[in-house]
């Protein structure tokens, strides 16, 4: 286990955690073809609440500032502060500025494959009529790409009868968006956008139609980055879980304090800062994360999973001097502490007593 976790890191999934959490905002600047804007319906008091105005301890400061790249330097922010607390307020707005610099690429990013979707389809408000079975149609979809395409249909009075969906040489009349069962191969974004026109009854406003297309566009984006970001699950019995136990249990030994809380929910008092680049904040950090990797050891204490460690990894007693020098080497090899070596000692002690004495 790395003795902290790299700035890096931590700047990402900041940044993919405010996307997620305000995925509302993001997606009307998304239809509004808007950058990344403080000024966006009230973004900005949601970054500062979330973001910037957190409390740091001078460990903390000295971290971020050390590790960034982009060190605010008005020090008008923080003009007639003493020292540390000047220290700290820079932290703040540095660390800030790294968030809201990775928050803008991932956005940008998703923007750019919505703008792409948006160039490939036609959103029509009010379209002409076509002749359709003795009433009429309305195109107001069309994504000649995917061969997709929304009709809506009406009779000779004029009376609504549903969503003419047509793709490639297959199309159906939708008159009911609860009742789509035999049709999940239409696309999300356009299934979106025919559910507007069912509900608007063939009266839809292209601004909403845009809207519900570029929603299941970025919440599908923005999900694959959550997914992205999210620990992958462990294979119970598997040499990774292995590793990754060997690992949390040596870093337990160091952080006595924060590793006794069961697996998953160890935390840093707020008081304390954050206390980025110490083992307690990779301990937290692994912990947390191995909490959703391995799910079922979530929520046992360190002595079950040490137990569960022993039972599931651990390996028959040595029985020779052989079994055990074999049994030393391995452990040297995968980087074994005292304490781990110390662990062995009743079991030396127990083969000593039971070997034969030497024949003369």
């Amino acid at each position: 286990m790395p003795r902290y976790v790299s700035y890096d890191t931590i700047i990402e999934r900041e940044a993919v955690d405010f996307i997620a959490e305000q995925s509302d905002t993001i997606i009307g600047m998304l239809k509004d073809d808007s950058d990344f804007d403080r000024n966006y319906d009230n973004l900005d008091r949601a970054w500062h609440e979330n973001i910037t105005d957190r409390a740091y301890s001078t460990e903390d400061a000295n971290f971020i500032i050390n590790e960034s790249s982009n060190v605010e330097s008005d020090s008008g922010l923080w003009e007639g502060q003493d020292p540390d607390d000047a220290l700290r307020t820079q932290a703040a707005y540095t660390f800030s500025n790294d968030v809201w610099q990775e928050a803008e690429r991932l956005y940008d990013g998703i923007k750019s494959t919505v703008d792409d979707a948006l160039e490939d389809v036609t959103i029509e408000d009010s379209p002409e009529d076509e002749p359709y079975e003795g009433g009429v149609r309305r195109r107001f979809f069309e994504n000649d790409a995917e061969e997709v395409y929304l009709d809506g249909v009406f009779d000779a009075e004029e009376e609504f009868r549903g969503v003419l969906v047509t793709m490639g040489k297959d199309s159906f009349l939708a008159v009911d968006k609860d009742n789509w069962d035999l049709h999940k191969a239409v696309p999300a974004a356009a299934r979106a956008v025919a559910y507007n026109i069912l509900d608007e009854k063939g009266e839809p406003n292209d601004d909403d139609m845009k809207l519900a297309f570029v929603k299941v566009l970025a919440k599908r984006e923005i999900r694959n980055l959550v997914e992205e970001n999210r620990p992958a699950p462990i294979a119970k019995g598997s040499e990774e879980e292995r590793v990754a136990l060997r690992d949390y249990l040596r870093q337990a030994r160091n952080t006595d304090m924060r590793s006794g809380y069961p697996l998953g929910s160890a935390y840093i008092d707020a008081r304390c800062g954050y206390m980025y680049g110490t083992d307690d904040f990779a301990y937290v950090w692994t912990d947390n994360e191995l909490g959703k990797q391995l799910p079922h050891l979530s929520g046992l204490y360190k002595d079950k999973i040490k137990q569960y460690y022993a039972e599931t990894f651990g390996g028959p007693t040595p029985t020779t001097a052989e079994e055990m020098l074999e049994r030393i080497a391995f452990l040297i090899r995968d980087g074994a502490d005292s304490h781990e070596l110390y662990e062995l000692l009743p079991q030396i002690e127990a083969l000593k007593d039971n070997t034969p004495s030497p024949t003369m």
